[in-house]
């Protein structure tokens, strides 16, 4: 009985490793397959979304060129428009962003106020910045036009050492012994309280604050940014707070080769983002996600493969 027992436990067995050992192992290779499938789409899914996020960056960063390339045709054709006249401040100063204006009055050179620290701007010649340094202020002067309007007049930018009106009235931009007969005049007044002249500029607006800089200490005439209103309060101008102050910003320096220093016309043409930085941008973007997508792939065609 024992024996018989004992073939026919034998005879299963077999017959479990003959019939029984293929469609495990069909069922194992399936099941392995299944997981090659999983791990692939893991890892498409895994690297497919930084890719499609970095190529929409790029595709951000090119829209925003192509936007910025509109502003600045828009603005330069704004530029180039005709002179605005004292006539056109009745309509609101914020409607006339970079146009040109011409102005006639007088400068009230006494309540000056001085901008900054803000760094030099970029036409100011090499000489100039050795001599004088590359940080200094901008000097905005209270204007009251012929007809009796309050303006503000950017007139320009100055380093530290001419901050005092008295010496920037005798000093030139190109401060060499050899151009002294090129030392400016004081066409500007600038040592008087006040003087009579005609300026030609660009209607801008005020700064906006951004929350690096401090606040202004009218009291102590510490100005960080330029705040149109509160500036001409702080010299005694009622202001009323639904109109815009017309504010102004010279083009060209007055005298021509004296303090303070104003941007070049093709300055007001710049944004803080220049167009290149949008092109750098895009550039890097695109890069990123072809590198992402190269590294996607190679780790699918390896998920597959195991």
């Amino acid at each position: 009985m024992n024996a018989t027992r004992a073939l026919h436990r034998a005879a299963a067995s077999t017959r479990a490793r003959l019939w029984g050992r293929p469609p495990l192992r069909g069922a194992h290779s399936t099941a392995r397959s299944g997981g090659r499938g999983r791990s692939a789409a893991s890892t498409a899914i895994f690297f497919g979304v930084p890719v499609a996020v970095t190529f929409s960056l790029g595709v951000w960063q090119v829209k925003r060129l192509e936007r910025k390339k509109e502003l600045i045709a828009a603005r330069e054709q704004t530029l180039q428009l005709e002179p605005l006249d004292e006539e056109a401040l009745e309509d609101g100063a914020g409607k006339h962003d970079f146009r040109r204006i011409v102005l006639r009055g007088e400068l009230h050179h006494g309540h000056e106020m001085l901008v900054g620290p803000r760094s030099a701007p970029a036409g100011l010649p090499q000489a100039a910045l050795q001599w004088g340094g590359s940080s200094g202020f901008l000097v905005v002067t209270p204007m009251r036009t012929q007809a009796g309007r309050v303006a503000l007049v950017l007139r320009g930018w100055v380093p530290v050492r001419l901050v005092d009106r008295e010496r920037r009235s005798t000093a030139a931009v190109v401060p060499l012994s050899f151009m002294e007969d090129q030392r400016p005049l004081a066409e500007y007044g600038d040592t008087d309280e006040c003087s009579a002249v005609t300026i030609s500029g660009v209607v801008r607006r005020a700064d906006e604050k951004n929350r690096f800089m401090p606040e202004n200490n009218p009291a102590k005439n510490d100005w960080f940014y330029i705040d149109t209103k509160a500036m001409l309060k702080s010299v005694g101008v009622d202001v009323v707070n639904d109109v815009d102050v017309p504010f102004v910003e010279l083009a060209k320096p007055l005298p021509s080769n004296g303090w303070p220093f104003p941007r070049s016309e093709s300055d007001f043409l710049s944004f803080r983002t220049p167009p290149s930085t949008h092109v750098t941008y895009a550039v890097t973007w695109f890069m990123l996600s072809g590198a992402l997508a190269l590294l996607s792939r190679n780790r699918v065609k390896h998920a597959r493969a195991r």
